[in-house]
């Protein structure tokens, strides 16, 4: 995946919490179908049942959904690596919109735009910083505040790719559900007011 470190971090990508996980699985329905920014190592603790690496680039690549036992499936889970995308000029969909090639907030536009065209039922996506409450509302076609959002009463521990859990972090982040023709708002919110305040239900 072509990036370049941002923040502090030794590394651009920390996988999500384990109880994170688990509540945006039942959130989804049970399953994720696609996790867009991941790794063997993070999608053996998210389990998709498809996933694209860094190396894939899921910027580029459609999040159509798939067949699955006769039905189509469109559940997506985004914790997006941070850093700047270094792969070039991205101009499908609105993703051409964002300056600054910030990946987080590209991945956010790339999401809202495939909900709009209909690849993706609904999802749940990772905030990482809090600082996108204010980077959204930049070139973005919609921010996360206009989405039911959940603010973490706690600092998450994150993992990094041996599994180990960092307990340092220094940002708050927050969990967004990202309806499309599915809308699970309120079970979003009877899961997630177990990590704090819920938002926009």
């Amino acid at each position: 995946f072509p990036v370049t470190i941002g923040h502090s971090n030794s590394s651009p990508s920390w996988g999500t919490p384990q109880d994170i996980i688990v509540a945006s699985r039942i959130v989804l329905g049970g399953v994720i179908d696609l996790d867009p920014a991941s790794s063997e190592f993070f999608n053996s603790r998210v389990q998709a049942t498809r996933f694209f690496s860094l190396e894939d680039d899921g910027l580029k690549l459609p999040w159509c959904g798939f067949q699955v036992d006769d039905v189509i499936r469109y559940s997506v889970f985004v914790n997006p690596p941070s850093g700047r995308y270094t792969g070039g000029k991205l101009a499908q969909g609105n993703l051409g919109l964002i300056r600054g090639n910030w990946i987080n907030k590209l991945f956010w536009q790339k999401l809202l735009d495939e909900i709009q065209l209909g690849h993706v039922n609904h999802a749940i996506y990772v905030a990482y910083s809090l600082e996108q409450v204010q980077t959204t509302q930049i070139d973005c076609t919609q921010s996360i505040l206009e989405y039911p959002i959940c603010f973490p009463c706690n600092r998450l521990d994150y993992v990094d790719q041996e599994g180990k859990e960092w307990t340092q972090g220094t940002h708050a982040s927050a969990i967004v559900y990202v309806p499309g023709l599915i809308d699970n708002s309120a079970l979003f919110k009877s899961e997630f007011s177990n990590f704090g305040k819920v938002v926009n239900c």
